[in-house]
Formats: structure tokens, sequence, C-alpha cells
């Protein structure tokens, strides 16, 4: 059951098609190795100066296997951000391939940078803690508004100003795929060092992102959403809504207009879900729903802080650009092994520790509200 619950919030909260609980959103990721090229003379950033678009495509890559962050392969996600299973598993894999390196030069940019916010110290961690909230969903929530405060940041940039951020931004994983004009090997090459094929992910995340629907037919592999997910949608519309009718129906007293409407409303949730399912719309929803909390304050970014963790990540991408030094181990923020072979708890969930008892408190007020509503329907009217 706690299972249950915890899928049904993530599909509401619909992580799939931000295609990221990445630490900072993609364009943001972009933007932070692009500035770094920009800034950096060295012969890690020369080898793959004229290959800026593999190195994001690797940086981009990493998230991939946030798909699976709530199920079975969610060792794929800290694979690709680590530096042994990760970064140095590429490299071994890349061999004497240049743009295959360059790939991976992309994944180790990811994990430094995830490691500002994913890690002790970090924006996510930071505020998970400090507004007392849960990882899903408040871990996107502090994404998006760092995104937001940051925008009219860099505005001046240079790199937004020439419309080349736009310009990556809008051909993310291109370099992936055949159908793009890029080549397989790269996929080839992270399907083994993740330990999972993400032929079909990369291409969800690709068409997801880029707002080409779930069902794009460039692909020669028929893109398809993750069962779980598929099963909680029709499940959240059919119950819903059929249990509205029998209440409406069937109700005995006045207060089938309040028990059928609640049931009716989980209903449209599935509903909407399954639409945007079909839409390619899922990721613009979850974005509006995200960016409600900063509204009232709550996991709202401050300025200052975007200002200092920008600065952050920007000198540590420059500074792994001058010596090729990956000197994080881990940057999932979940529970990993380091490079001593010790077990370290993830700071994500350390962050979120103190928020479980109100949520699970929300959980079990809601059950028995509804359960209370249903007998109060149902009773037998007095005569």
């Amino acid at each position: 059951m706690k299972k249950f619950y915890l899928l049904l919030i993530f599909t509401i909260m619909l992580f799939i098609m931000s295609m990221s609980v990445s630490a900072y959103f993609t364009r943001d990721h972009l933007y932070f190795t692009i500035y770094a090229f920009d800034h950096v003379d060295s012969p890690t950033a020369n080898l793959c100066r004229d290959k800026l678009e593999t190195v994001l495509d690797g940086n981009t890559m990493a998230d991939v296997p946030v798909l699976h962050y709530y199920d079975e392969k969610v060792g794929s996600y800290i694979a690709t951000h680590s530096r042994g299973s990760g970064y140095q598993s590429c490299l071994n894999e890349a061999g004497a391939d240049t743009e295959l390196r360059c790939a991976c030069i992309g994944d180790a940019l990811h994990i430094l940078q995830d490691s500002f916010s994913h890690n002790e110290g970090g924006l996510v961690v930071k505020y998970l803690k400090q507004d007392h909230a849960l990882n899903f969903g408040g871990h996107m929530t502090v994404e998006r508004s760092f995104q937001d405060v940051l925008e009219p940041i860099i505005a001046s940039d240079p790199i937004v100003t020439s419309g080349r951020l736009d310009y990556y931004d809008s051909i993310v994983l291109d370099s992936f795929f055949t159908e793009t004009s890029g080549d397989e090997k790269y996929l080839v090459m992270f399907n083994k060092m993740s330990g999972i094929n993400m032929n079909i992910d990369a291409a969800v995340f690709r068409a997801g992102y880029q707002g080409e629907g779930f069902y794009n037919t460039v692909y020669k592999d028929k893109l398809k959403l993750p069962a779980w997910l598929w099963s909680i949608a029709i499940a959240l519309s059919i119950v819903g809504v059929l249990l509205s009718v029998i209440i409406y129906y069937f109700g005995r007293t006045q207060w089938k207009w309040l028990t059928g409407t609640a049931f009716l409303i989980i209903g449209i949730i599935g509903i909407v879900l399954l639409i945007s399912f079909f839409t390619g719309t899922t990721w613009m929803i979850v974005t509006k729903i995200i960016e409600v909390p900063p509204m009232f304050g709550i996991l709202k970014v401050s300025e200052a802080d975007a200002r200092e963790y920008n600065e952050k990540i920007k000198e540590a991408s420059m500074q792994f650009l001058r010596t090729g030094d990956l000197v994080i181990d881990d940057a999932s923020g979940l529970t990993y092994i380091d490079r001593n072979n010790d077990l370290v708890s993830g700071s994500l969930g350390k962050a979120e520790s103190g928020s479980k008892i109100w949520f699970y408190s929300i959980l079990f007020i809601i059950a028995v509200l509804l359960s209370l509503f249903i007998m109060l329907t149902f009773k037998n009217k007095k005569k």
C-alpha cells in the first residue's frame, strides 16, 4: 500500500516526462556546460570543443534513467550519477573513440553539476530541509524555481542573447539517434554503463522534452511509457468515474454529492493524465503544477541562492575541464557505495526524513475521511 501511494503521488506530479528529477533542469545543465567550454582552454576542453553537442547530449543522457527512479532499475540512475560505475565505466567503454569520450565528459560534468543540488549542502537538499518537503514533488519544485529565478540573471549572457542556448535546447539528444542524423553508438555505450537498455527510455525522454508527443513515428522502435504509469492513470480514471456514478445514483443521503465529487476529481486527474500521454503535454502540465508552491513562498529559491549556486557550478565545471579530474564519487542523492567501498546514505533521503510524518498523517486522514463519507452516504435514512 505504501508503494502504491508513492507511485500514485509520483504519477500525479508526473516526473516521467519532465524526464528530470535532475538536480537542475536540462536547460540549466546546458548553460553550465556551454559556459565552461567558453571560458576554459585546456586539453580536455579542446578535445571536445568541436563536439559540444555530443558533450551536451552526454550530460542530458545521464538523466534518462530517472524514469526508473522509483522502480527496481534505480541502480541505472545511480550509475550514471557516479564516478566509478558511471564516468570511469563510460571512459572504459569509450576506449580511444574521441566522440564517445566526449559524451563521457558530458556525463562527468552532469555528475559534478548535480552534486551542488543532490549532495549535502546542495540546493534541493537545503530547501527540502528548510520547508519540510518530500523529495518527489519537492525536488522538482525547487529545480523549477531555480530555473525561473536564474533566467533573468543570465538573460544578458552572450550564450543566451546569441540564441546558442535555445539552439542546443531544441536539439537535445539528437546526436544519439540515427533518425535525427546521430549515431546509436552512444546509446550502446550508455546501455553498457547503466546496466539496462535505455534506447526506448532515451527516445521517450527526447520526444517528451522536445514536445513531440509519445506516439512519434520517427523512431524504428515504438515509444511506450512504463506499464506502471499507464496502470495507475487508467485505474484513477476508471475507479474515480465509476465510483462517482455509483455513489451519485445509489447514495441514500445528501452526503453522496460530496463523496461522489471527491471520487469524480480522482477520475478527472486520471483522465487528464491519459490525455497528456496521448498529446505529449505531460511535461507542460507538470510544470504548471510545480510552479504553484513557490507562488506562496514554499520551496521558492531566493535570488541570492540562485546567484550563489550558479557561480559555484560554473566554476566547478570550468575546474573539471582544466584538470580532467572528477572529484565527486556520487551525485544521485541516493544511497551509494563510495570509492572506499563504504555504504553512504543519500542526502536527499535524509533531507526528507522529517517530512514523512506529516505526509503519511495526511494520507491517513484522507483515507479516514473518504471512508467516513462513504459510510454517511449509504447510511439508512431515518423514517
